[in-house]
């Protein structure tokens, strides 16, 4: 994020801290209208940074205000309309899913779009790191819930450590994540190894095992 962005934002930020409404509104009010008053080309620059700050550098600035959100809302949906693979616009898309109206935009599964840049970039970065802890927190919820059974079809949970084993055999210090409960691969596929097979488990016709 470059510094006159955030330069531009920290009364909002400093304000926002003290937690005195009728002090960080009026700021914030400030911000959205200066947005406003942009041309359709220094908006488009402008939302581009106001993103990376947000997405990227993981500033507190309130993204989500209708008026600005509505105009990245407009923004992704016009340069994927140009460009459907726009690696920026689509990993932008995945952070943002939960947000207001982003899923409407394209209607598919975050992992299915980290797992499409993957297949026109296979050594992105970040796409690998954040599909490999997409499927760890998918293993976590999975098993969180043993010894009373798999959240998840087994089956499914192999495949989950399969990819996650495949993401990092290509990028090996991709090893060292963990979920928000410091748990890595071998942490989860260790207890689900341990539960398959358990005295517990018992797989059913299709091998999905128990739910």
């Amino acid at each position: 994020m470059t510094n006159d962005l955030l330069d531009e934002w920290q009364p909002y930020l400093t304000a926002r801290k003290s937690g005195i409404k009728k002090h960080w509104k009026a700021l914030l009010n400030e911000r959205v209208a200066s947005i406003d008053q942009l041309s359709t080309d220094e908006r488009a620059s402008y939302l581009d940074r106001l993103c990376s700050a947000v997405f990227d550098d993981q500033q507190a600035i309130p993204i989500e205000h209708p008026v600005i959100w509505r105009h990245i809302l407009t923004r992704w949906q016009e340069r994927l309309a140009q460009n459907p693979e726009h690696e920026q616009t689509l990993l932008w898309l995945v952070k943002a899913m939960g947000f207001n109206g982003t899923y409407k935009i394209l209607q598919v599964d975050p992992d299915d779009i980290l797992k499409g840049i993957l297949q026109r970039n296979p050594s992105q970065n970040e796409a690998q790191r954040m599909l490999l802890k997409s499927h760890l927190d998918s293993l976590d919820f999975a098993l969180h819930e043993l010894p009373h059974g798999l959240l998840i079809r087994a089956d499914i949970c192999r495949q989950l450590v399969a990819e996650c084993e495949q993401l990092i055999q290509a990028n090996p210090d991709l090893a060292e994540c963990k979920t928000r409960f410091n748990l890595d691969l071998n942490d989860y596929r260790s207890t689900l190894n341990e539960w398959l097979n358990s005295e517990q488990y018992k797989e059913d016709d299709n091998g999905s095992g128990n739910l």
